[in-house]
């Protein structure tokens, strides 16, 4: 649904003032928009900030053995 949202309003930027788990922002950054989240919650914002970073993490590097 946020996708849908964010297709249909074509933002060039993308404020997330209740961050929440971080979905708006995973779906702004994988359809390459600059998005910022903002929450008082800290769980909240530790849970944005490891959904946002996996979506940049080079799994190649990853040594399982």
């Amino acid at each position: 649904m946020i996708r849908s949202l964010l297709n249909w309003a074509n933002p060039k930027v993308v404020l997330d003032n209740f961050v929440g788990s971080g979905t708006l922002l995973v779906e702004a950054s994988l359809m390459e928009i600059e998005s910022y989240g903002v929450d008082i919650n800290p769980l909240c914002v530790l849970m944005s900030k490891v959904k946002t970073s996996a979506l940049f993490y080079q799994y190649e590097k990853i040594d399982i053995h």
